[in-house]
């Protein structure tokens, strides 16, 4: 029966690490739902009742969720710190790209026009007039 349990990709009971799902990370099984979302919820002062209304797992999934939290802690922490840091790249990099399309939208970032061949910005060159 373990190598069964191995073969479906449970690594805890309830609990299973499939590198299709989730990302790899660890989730419920038979669900998308990772047992950080759980640890998430239990930082925010849910109860595992309470988090049953958030997902639609079983009491037995949600105490699964939080042992396997409490026995891998380094391993969760560190996709916590993981996805964390990636919120705060995806915010700097909004922040830029709606700073840049603001003072486009304001006419502040408009560069002078200069001719594509010569850089000039006054006058085209002899080849390009067209009397």
């Amino acid at each position: 029966m373990e190598t069964w349990a191995k073969d479906q990709g449970y690594v805890y009971p309830h609990i299973t690490k499939i590198s299709g799902v989730c990302g790899g990370r660890p989730a419920i099984d038979h669900t998308r739902v990772r047992v950080l979302n759980i640890v998430y919820l239990h930082k925010e002062g849910y109860t595992p009742e309470q988090m049953l209304e958030e997902y639609p797992l079983t009491l037995a999934q949600v105490h699964a969720a939080l042992a396997y939290y409490y026995d891998h802690q380094d391993e969760i922490e560190s996709y916590i710190r993981e996805d964390e840091a990636w919120d705060e790249e995806y915010e700097r990099d909004k922040a830029e790209f709606l700073g840049k399309r603001r003072l486009r939208a304001d006419g502040k970032d408009r560069r002078p026009w200069r001719h594509p061949g010569t850089g000039d910005p006054h006058r085209r060159p002899a080849d390009d007039r067209r009397w």
